[in-house]
């Protein structure tokens, strides 16, 4: 799902570039978005015991790693977009 980071920086002096970089950007964010929803229904199904506590930590374990994969890219992109 994810475009690749080190496809921004084979070009940074584009314009074109720039561009693909805030829409990754805007892109990365919405992934956010949608990873932090994830675990929001994951810990309401917990609580409402609709999957198995096994199940639900492997899901929720998926859903954080990617969630920390998108914020480590969010923040590397924030970083070269303001050099």
């Amino acid at each position: 799902m994810f475009i690749s980071f080190y496809n921004i920086l084979a070009n940074t002096n584009d314009a074109i570039e720039v561009k693909n970089e805030k829409q990754m950007l805007k892109e990365l964010e919405s992934r956010k978005k949608n990873l932090v929803e994830q675990l929001k229904r994951l810990n309401k199904q917990n609580s409402d015991l609709e999957l198995s506590v096994e199940g639900l930590n492997e899901k929720k374990r998926k859903v954080e790693r990617e969630l920390v994969e998108v914020m480590d890219r969010l923040t590397q992109l924030n970083y070269l977009l303001k050099k």
